[in-house]
């Protein structure tokens, strides 16, 4: 056999959609199918059942081929020789020795009619370049493990690991090793992985976001992390109601569990280190709070200092009254119990320089007392 035809017989598309059928299984099998362009991924993650109906017009039931073809819905073009998935053409020439490498399970495939699936399997497809030298494809899948995807507080470090699969093109082999020089991000954050394979990022958003690994051509599949509480409790409820078991860390609040986390406050509207022209001071004060318990009493404290007198505001009073000097001297008061909460002052902040705290407590009776600078704690001045 020439070497090329020795190649394009494993774990390629083309010319493994032989029409020998395999035998149907006695039970539908749940598979995993992903398919991974020259530059973009073409099909996330996608679970489907594999019924042995085949393929139609080609047959081979119960195979990668039928996997794909219910993945893709047929988008694929279905025959010997395939050369197009998803809309994705890739024809091999001399100048541009690029195909469709199919992987089963971890491991070079052995074509797609010829590889039957089973329950839990993967099948993946991968736009490859070959090496004309060793005959072994240049783009491995890649993995991503460790994202917390039960979801984390905000200020919460993760340390994911990331890993390719090593195989010299002939022998099948799966086994899996440390990717160093991946780049992984959640959000506008980023880390390059080490020697094992491994990065670690701290989220500096709330929200739900993907996390992606990158090497090259190569990449692993998304993952998604909830960022903050009100994220943990959109992903549980979304997943409940697609029917997929309930989640917990064990301390968050859900799935019957005892909330042991504070709650998540954020101000709004101001910035710490945030200068205002005098006459411009804030006069509203206002902030978001995310908890899973829901929001028993928010309360507000602010620290003026102008010169070397220093006062606080109080909130009964509605007027700053003088006290000695030091955050800590400044009395809280309660504005409400609401998650958006907002507070208006009598009159625009004056001159001087002030430090604005708001703090927390849910039905858990949880408290937000870490003070943490942009946050739940800003430095601001009216000159």
């Amino acid at each position: 056999m020439a070497p090329l035809m020795k190649f394009l017989a494993r774990g390629t598309v083309a010319a493994v959609l032989a029409l020998a059928c395999a035998a149907p299984a006695a039970d539908a099998t749940n598979v995993t199918v992903r398919v991974e362009g020259r530059n973009a991924t073409l099909l996330p993650e996608t679970v489907v059942n594999v019924d042995g109906s085949g393929v139609p017009g080609v047959g081979c039931p119960n195979s990668a081929a039928e996997a794909l073809d219910k993945a893709t819905n047929g988008n694929w073009a279905r025959g010997t020789f395939t050369d197009t998935i998803l809309g994705e053409q890739l024809v091999y020439t001399a100048d541009d020795p690029v195909y469709w490498g199919q992987w089963h399970n971890g491991a070079y495939g052995n074509g797609l009619c010829s590889d039957i699936v089973t329950e839990g399997g993967e099948v993946l497809l991968i736009a490859d370049a070959f090496d004309p030298a060793t005959f072994a494809p240049t783009v491995l899948p890649t993995y991503i493990s460790g994202v917390p995807t039960g979801g984390i507080t905000l200020g919460q470090s993760f340390t994911v690991k990331v890993e390719q699969v090593t195989t010299d093109g002939t022998s099948g082999n799966g086994t899996r090793g440390p990717l160093a020089g991946a780049t992984v991000t959640v959000g506008s954050v980023s880390a390059v992985t080490a020697a094992d394979g491994t990065a670690t990022l701290t989220p500096t958003a709330e929200g739900t976001f993907d996390v992606r690994a990158v090497k090259g051509k190569q990449r692993a599949p998304v993952r998604k992390v909830p960022v903050g509480a009100a994220a943990i409790a959109q992903a549980q409820a979304e997943a409940v109601a697609a029917g997929i078991p309930c989640a917990t860390t064990g301390n968050d609040g859900l799935c019957g569990t005892r909330d042991r986390l504070a709650p998540l406050l954020t101000l709004a509207g101001i910035k710490d280190r945030q200068v205002f022209p005098a006459g411009k001071g804030p006069r509203r004060l206002s902030g978001t709070i995310a908890d899973t318990s829901g929001v028993l009493m928010v309360k507000l404290r602010i620290h003026r200092r102008a010169g070397e007198k220093c006062s606080y505001f109080s909130g009964r009073q509605e007027k700053f009254r003088p006290i000695r000097c030091g955050v800590a001297n400044a009395k809280w008061f309660k504005i409400g119990d609401r998650a958006d909460w907002s507070y208006l002052l009598p009159s625009a902040l004056p001159k001087g320089d002030y430090v604005v705290d708001v703090n927390a407590i849910d039905k858990a009776y949880n408290r937000d007392d870490r003070r943490e600078r942009g946050r739940n704690r800003a430095f601001i001045s009216v000159r």
